[in-house]
């Protein structure tokens, strides 16, 4: 995959998320997914996918934030 097919899928995925009135488990499990399968697609090392996927579910976990495009208010549902 090309880097503009990485970026278009990575772009895709990030507005499906923004566009949600409210953010759940389900929503970011499939961002998630959606990540780890474009970066796996663009040849990127599976260790890397893998620990950068463990660190978004942490610090969402963590964190229990969620910033939405601005003007727009969002509600993260806690896990």
């Amino acid at each position: 995959m090309a880097l503009a097919g990485l970026a278009e899928q990575l772009t895709s995925a990030l507005s499906s998320v923004l566009n949600r009135n409210v953010v759940d488990k389900t929503a970011v499990a499939e961002l998630v997914k959606i990540v780890t399968n474009s970066l796996l697609l663009a040849d990127v090392q599976f260790e890397l996918v893998l620990k950068l996927r463990h660190n978004i579910e942490q610090k969402i976990v963590e964190e229990r934030v969620f910033t939405g495009a601005p003007g727009r208010d969002k509600r993260f549902v806690p896990f």
